[in-house]
C-alpha cells in the first residue's frame, strides 16, 4: 500500500521545533526519532502544533513521549497551539489534567 500521510518536524531556531502535516500512527514514529536528535542538546524546548493538518491519539503519544524524553533530562518543554484533536483524545483517556499545567500552552481554538 502506498503512503501518501506526510508529516515533518523542523527546527526553527534553538529549542523551537515546528511540528506540521498529519500525525498518526505511520507518521509519529519517525518524528519522534527526529524530535529526540532535535532535543539531545537542548535544555529548554518549545514545540508549535499550529501547522498540523489532522491528527489522531498517535499526535497525544508523540506530545507524551517527547514530554518523558525531556523530563529523563530533567529538561523543559513548552507545546503551543495544541491541536483540539489531541485535547479531544486527551480528554478521553482521563488525562486532560495534564494540559493545563505550565508545560502545555495555547491550546489552538477552533
Amino acid at each position: 500500500m502506498n503512503n501518501s500521510t506526510v508529516a515533518r518536524i523542523t527546527a526553527l531556531d534553538h529549542g523551537q521545533l515546528q511540528l506540521s502535516g498529519e500525525l498518526d500512527f505511520d507518521t509519529v514514529p519517525g518524528l519522534m526519532k527526529q524530535a529526540e536528535v532535535l532535543l539531545a542538546n537542548v535544555s529548554d524546548a518549545r514545540v508549535d502544533f499550529s501547522t498540523v493538518a489532522n491528527t489522531n491519539s498517535a499526535g497525544l503519544a508523540l506530545l507524551l513521549e517527547m514530554l518523558r524524553f525531556m523530563r529523563a533530562r530533567d529538561a523543559t518543554i513548552h507545546f503551543n497551539n495544541i491541536p483540539e484533536q489531541i485535547a479531544i483524545v486527551a480528554r478521553a483517556y482521563g488525562i486532560d489534567t495534564a494540559l493545563d499545567s505550565a508545560e502545555f500552552t495555547e491550546q489552538a481554538t477552533a
